[in-house]
């Protein structure tokens, strides 16, 4: 899946972080509208985010070349099967890999239905 977004666009509901990466789940409550992850980067990167049930399976996983500046990775809450998750807790991973290293931001969204 492609990250979307570009230069200059911030994460618009408030970071859940500061610092070099910066991510926003909107909503992170949900009664099944899809969730955006908002990523702001201060430099482009390689952005990976992997999503977990309450139990540790893996749910959910992308990863796309984010850029400097604003991006979303939209999940429509569906599981690896394609089928819709069920109403719960989700844990989520970012990961944003560039040449200074790797930064992890994790965070959590509740899908109810």
């Amino acid at each position: 899946m492609a990250l979307l977004g570009g230069e200059g666009q911030g994460p618009g509901t408030g970071p859940a972080e500061s610092g070099p990466v910066q991510v926003t789940a909107a909503p992170n409550l949900t009664h099944g509208d899809p969730i955006r992850f908002l990523i702001h980067l201060d430099r482009p990167g390689r952005v990976r985010l992997v999503l977990f049930s309450l139990a540790g399976e893996e749910v959910y996983g992308t990863q796309a070349q984010g850029n400097a500046g604003g991006n979303v990775i939209p999940w429509d809450l569906r599981g690896p099967s394609g089928s819709p998750v069920a109403s719960g807790l989700y844990l989520y991973v970012v990961s944003v890999e560039n040449h200074e290293g790797t930064v992890t931001r994790a965070g959590k969204v509740a899908v109810l239905r």
